[in-house]
Order: structure tokens, then sequence, then C-alpha cells
């Protein structure tokens, strides 16, 4: 999978929250990361220790992003062929 052109904004990288849900039972974990800037996809891929494909899905086609505002949120579902892993969603917020 080729890798987007490098993102240059000006936002810091506050959190990376990973929600996974077996069955009943939701785990979810939060990753403070302690980019200064968002340089490029590379360097945050670099800081990821879990689900990188998720978050490369997540900036390369739902991750939404107002240039007028200081924050933005994205979410990515992807489908699993796991029975008791129902669902897997990711949280990027920078700011």
């Amino acid at each position: 999978m080729l890798l987007p052109q490098p993102l240059l904004y000006p936002y810091q990288v506050k959190s990376i929250k990973t929600s996974v849900v077996f069955g009943y039972r939701r785990i979810e974990e939060t990753v403070e990361l302690s980019l200064n800037k968002l340089h490029n996809l590379k360097g945050i891929l670099s800081h990821m220790q879990f689900l990188p494909e998720l978050l490369m899905e997540l900036l390369q086609s739902r991750f939404l992003l107002d240039n007028q505002a200081s924050w933005a949120v994205g979410e990515v579902e992807k489908p699993t062929t796991n029975k008791l892993l129902l669902q897997q969603k990711q949280y990027v917020v920078i700011g």
C-alpha cells in the first residue's frame, strides 16, 4: 500500500484511542503521543504500537479535518474474520 503525500498540518497529535469490542466486553486503550507536529504519516505510524493499518486507512479515506478549527476527530471501522472480535474503532484526536 502506497503512503499518501506528507501531511503538513500545524497541529499537535494529542492521543490515539483504540476501542475493541469482544462480544459484550469493551477494551479501550488511549495512547498519549509526544509528537510536536504531525509532519507526515510515517511520523505518526512510527509512534504506533498497535493497529497501524487502521490509522493508515483513517488518514487515507475518512479523516475529518477542518482547517478553520483547532481540532479534528477521525474514526474508522474495519471488519474482521474473528467471530469474537465484533468491532474495532480507532480515534485520532489532534489539536
